[in-house]
């Protein structure tokens, strides 16, 4: 008989599972029903959300003279002199043009300098809503008005001559340099087009695909780079072409999430302005785009500390909370802003500018002692201005209870959560919650601090700065935190204070930790550290003396200049041992740790080669003549370091043996030492004498047998020479080279730099021949079909290229090549400080 209460539970859920889906086959989905998915409509089709419009961003723009607003006063800037040569337009753009990019169809009536029929007119593109644009917010830690640092006023200091005072050229010499002048020009023009042709408004070109790329932030970084070396060429024409286009570039909205802040302002900031004072500041549109693009920069100075962010990260979204500078920041990203943005506050008369990187000086100044190598900085800082502390908390003694809380915004919330705090302590101490832990390990709130949301970093007291009193000759002011008056011995509330150790910081929410504020610090965790005047330092050190020029000889500027190349003198320059005996000098580098100076480490750089130039300036400007010496033989360190290889180009990095006394002679043993440090001379054991046997053999059948042979003894292992060989060969290393650790040349300008720098200020014709040789070498090595091509091993005579032509390759490195072949007052250093990526501001005078 059929048990129908086996089946019982079956047939319930078989009943429920029949009804549910004649119920639910027959709904339909309103629009107000709860269960109505958000992608379909009312007739079950997919929708996709359209994006809801952003604001316009906020422009900083220059009002023009007839305007009733508060102008902004442009000096006027003789122009540098140059010749004129226009570069042959090519026959048409493009025709593929990127989503979202910069259209070159419609024309627009206004020309790049407001005058002239007959410019190139370009459309401004107008955005959709779907793009973000950066726009300006509110500061979370604004400087007061009051407290802004304020440009040097009065006349400037007379600053020693630096170029030396040429006599009249011959009429053979000046042809002779104007034909490698050509030459020069020649390389530029094929590059200039081939940008123009390929890469037009992208940040770089791929000069032997006829790509593009845009390592930046798309915002045409060679085109902004190179405006000021097109109008000292010559080529008026492509210079007002390029400012034109410049008009339609968008510095609110970027390709990338983050914008770099050290190579968005020595490229396109530096550049900008740099064109500005060689064109005479004729050309308003450079300035104003310059404002447009630093008030977006202003955002990563938007710090408790006002030290700025490397990255900054401007969407809204971002940028619209508090940030604090990271606690392990490169050197040169923190340190080399100053020329930039000191420019910019002297030509437009807004100190705000001046204010944001005055701040990070001051900084420097202060923590410049107080390093493992007194004098100069460890390439990572901590920048942070935080000391993270952990939390203490109550031990169970009335007498030791400390109580950390975020401080209170004003006085009556001091007072209400003193009063808190009185009602509530004795209650925590000893108690035990819920979970049975002991309650004297809760927050002011009853919560575990493990459980607390984190939250972004919460807002401290306004800051209140004082004018500094100091004869330092420091420019700027002293940073104070206002914090509330109370009786000695008393709490906020008028009770007795229980803390009877000092408060440990502010609460940094953010981080679950407390922060005790500090200045300019090693980078955490750092065992040891490392001093350079060589990548990741480099730039900080070579602002020092230019902007010392740039604002009229402040002396703060001089004096953190001194101490720093003091320290370099001592402990990383070297002169290396050479074949020939050469008289040169390297910029080297040390470790450093708590116990002293770990010995030097002789590795060469390319980025390192300005420093030849930067010692022989400031030999001139503060009156070192003993420098000079120096700056030369670190300059023609790097003439040998390209002369040597087969391509004639010096490598990126590598390791050199160094000289253990003056005399310095070229030693083989030392050198083959250096290359096989682990070399172990083995020595076989002797051969064993064996015993004299017949000449001849016989079996036991009587069957003659050979003897057995002797034995032959094996090949002697090679010499210690003969392996230090081997190495030389097989890695193609030039005499007098321990290794090579970065082959290649990425089209850098620093050797070159120190060259042109040296023949201004010497005179010395034979710095324009070792310039020739080296531009030689670079153009055939590097030419490609489009331009020029950075090169992937520079020991091979003819070295792949791997299709990268750095905006820099025309910004700087052509442009050092051009001036050393220029007449002498063209971009006269006693004119201009050119700033790390070689474009010229004028000096006061």
């Amino acid at each position: 008989m059929l048990r129908l209460r086996r089946y019982r539970t079956f047939l319930v859920f078989a009943t429920f599972t029949v009804f549910a889906l004649y119920r639910f086959r027959n709904t339909q989905w309103g629009p107000d029903s709860p269960f109505r998915p958000n992608h379909l409509n009312g007739q079950g089709q997919v929708v996709v959300s359209e994006p809801t419009g952003i604001p316009r961003p906020y422009v900083a723009t220059i009002p023009e003279a007839e305007s009733t607003q508060e102008q902004v006063l442009l000096p006027s800037v003789p122009p540098a002199s140059k010749p004129t040569q226009t570069i042959a337009q090519p026959t048409q753009l493009p025709a593929e043009s990127p989503p979202d990019e910069v259209s070159l169809a419609a024309p627009d009536t206004k020309t790049a300098d407001d005058s002239g029929p007959d410019q190139v007119q370009y459309a401004i593109p107008t955005t959709t809503s779907s793009v973000i644009h950066w726009s300006k917010l509110p500061e979370h830690f604004p400087v007061p008005t009051e407290s802004v640092i304020q440009l040097p006023s009065g006349n400037p200091k007379a600053i020693p001559k630096i170029q030396h005072n040429f006599p009249d050229e011959s009429s053979w010499s000046r042809t002779e340099r104007g034909q490698k002048q050509a030459a020069i020009k020649k390389t530029f023009q094929k590059a200039w087009l081939g940008y123009k042709e390929h890469a037009w408004l992208h940040d770089e070109l791929s000069p032997v695909s006829g790509g593009h790329r845009d390592p930046f932030c798309g915002w045409a970084a060679t085109l902004v780079d190179s405006l000021d070396t097109l109008w000292i060429m010559g080529f008026d024409d492509e210079f007002k072409e390029a400012l034109e286009a410049l008009k339609g570039i968008d510095f609110t909205t970027a390709a990338r999430a983050d914008i770099p802040l050290f190579e968005t302002t020595i490229r396109y900031l530096g550049g900008l302005l740099g064109a500005y004072d060689v064109s005479g500041g004729k050309h308003r549109i450079l300035v104003e785009k310059a404002v447009e693009l630093a008030d977006v920069l202003m955002g990563a100075f938007d710090t408790p500390n006002r030290m700025p962010l490397p990255y900054y990260r401007w969407k809204p979204a971002f940028a619209s909370q508090p940030h604090r500078a990271p606690n392990r920041i490169v050197l040169a990203e923190l340190g080399s802003l100053t020329l930039e943005f000191t420019r910019l506050a002297q030509i437009t008369k807004e100190p705000k500018y001046f204010d944001a990187v005055q701040r990070i000086t001051n900084e420097l100044e202060k923590s410049q002692d107080d390093t493992r190598l007194p004098g100069m900085w460890p390439t990572f800082i901590d920048a942070s201005g935080c000391n993270m502390q952990e939390p203490s908390f109550p031990s169970g003694d009335d007498t030791e209870q400390v109580v950390v809380v975020d401080p209170p915004t004003n006085r009556e919330d001091e007072v209400r959560e003193g009063q808190k705090l009185s009602e509530n302590l004795a209650d925590k101490v000893g108690a035990k919650d819920v979970n049975g832990q002991p309650k004297d390990h809760l927050d002011t709130e009853g919560k575990h601090p493990s459980s607390q949301k984190q939250e972004p970093l919460a807002k401290p007291s306004p800051i209140v700065l004082e004018p500094s009193t100091n004869s330092s000759g420091k420019i700027g002011v002293e940073d104070k935190e206002a914090s509330p008056k109370k009786a000695e011995g008393h709490g906020l509330d008028g009770a007795p204070d229980r803390r009877e150790r000092p408060r440990r910081g502010k609460r940094d929410a953010d981080e679950g930790e407390y922060c005790l504020p500090q200045g300019l610090k090693t980078a955490p965790y750092s065992a040891i550290d490392s001093f350079t005047l060589g990548g990741m330092a480099d730039s900080l050190y070579e602002y020092f003396p230019k902007e010392y020029m740039l604002l009229g000889g402040q002396e703060q500027y001089r004096k953190l200049y001194e101490k720093a190349i003091d320290a370099a003198k001592q402990y990383i320059f070297f002169r290396p041992m050479t074949p020939t005996n050469r008289d040169i000098l390297v910029s080297g580098s040390i470790s450093v740790t708590d116990q002293g100076p770990q010995g030097i480490k002789p590795d060469g750089e390319h980025l390192g080669c300005f420093t030849g130039g930067m010692l022989a300036m400031g030999a001139k400007i503060f009156k070192r003549e003993e420098d000079l010496a120096v700056g030369a033989k670190l300059a023609d360190g790097c003439v040998w370091a390209y002369e040597v290889t087969a391509s004639g180009i010096m490598p990126e990095g590598f390791s050199l043996i160094p000289c253990d006394t003056k005399d310095c002679t070229w030693n083989e043993t030392k050198w083959v030492e250096a290359l096989t440090p682990d070399y172990y001379e083995f020595k076989l054991p002797p051969l064993p004498k064996t015993k004299a046997t017949p000449t001849t053999n016989t079996t036991a059948a009587g069957e003659a047998v050979s003897p057995e042979p002797e034995l032959e003894p094996p090949p002697p292992p090679p010499t210690r020479k003969e392996v230090a060989t081997e190495i030389m060969q097989n890695n193609r290393l030039p005499l007098g080279f321990k290794s090579i650790h970065s082959r290649n040349y990425i089209l850098r300008p620093e050797a070159i730099e120190s060259v042109f720098i040296l023949y201004r200020i010497t005179g010395d014709a034979s710095w324009r021949a070792k310039g020739w040789k080296m531009f030689q070498a670079i153009e055939k090595a590097t030419s490609a079909e489009f331009g020029n091509s950075a090169i992937a091993d520079v020991t091979f005579d003819k070295p792949h290229q791997i299709n990268e032509m750095e905006s820099f390759f025309l910004a700087e490195t052509l442009k050092y090549f051009y001036l050393l072949f220029s007449e002498e007052d063209v971009i006269s250093l006693d004119d201009y400080a050119l700033n790390t990526e070689a474009h010229p501001f004028k000096r006061p005078k």
